[in-house]
């Protein structure tokens, strides 16, 4: 199993307990080889550039708190035309993975105030803005998403790496209590997406 992990840092998470575990971030290592890159955060920009792994390489994907920062269009390299950004990551996602493989994300969607008090969260997530990309004729092709996704999960909760026991994470475990005590919505929209192919 491989897992690769979007936007880690400097350490990817491993959801799935994959045994082969790859990150892509800004921070990484700069990939100076040719082929496919090995287990490892490497360094990639992937709203300018396709994800360097071959079709069906993965069985899991996880984004956590970054589809919030993908730009939804950018233009393009000769400023002639505009690239649907989020659409073409959400395709390059569903290339890598395998028949059935999982995307897991995590990301603050409206309602939440949360999701426009970033001023780097420029990627606006709802409830429904799955389906752009799930079902038997997704709405996203006609932007240019190439693939299908099944909708195992799409909510509002607290992802298992906010409640995971750590004292640093303590403040933002307590911030998600008092929200609920509170009536105010959960901030992140979880989704477990499962690849058709």
């Amino acid at each position: 199993m491989r897992h690769l992990d979007l936007g880690c840092g400097t350490i990817p998470r491993n959801p799935t307990g994959a045994s082969e575990l790859y990150g892509l971030d800004l921070r990484g290592v700069p990939l100076s080889v040719t082929g496919v890159p090995g287990p490892g955060v490497w360094e990639w920009n992937v709203i300018r550039d396709s994800l360097p792994f071959p079709d069906n390489f993965f069985s899991s994907c996880s984004a956590y708190d970054f589809l919030e920062h993908v730009p939804r269009a950018w233009p393009s390299a000769d400023g002639r035309n505009v690239q649907f950004t989020f659409v073409n990551l959400m395709s390059e996602i569903h290339r890598v993975l395998q028949p059935n493989g999982i995307l897991l994300a995590a990301t603050p969607a409206v309602p939440a105030e949360e999701t426009f008090v970033d001023p780097t969260h420029i990627n606006f997530i709802t409830r429904h803005s799955h389906t752009y990309f799930c079902g038997q004729d997704p709405l996203g092709s006609m932007y240019g998403f190439k693939g299908r996704f099944a909708a195992e999960v799409v909510e509002f909760g607290v992802p298992k790496f906010l409640t995971e026991p750590s004292p640093n994470k303590l403040v933002r475990r307590l911030k998600v209590f008092s929200r609920k005590l509170r009536g105010y919505p959960v901030p992140h929209l979880l989704w477990r997406l499962r690849a058709i192919k």
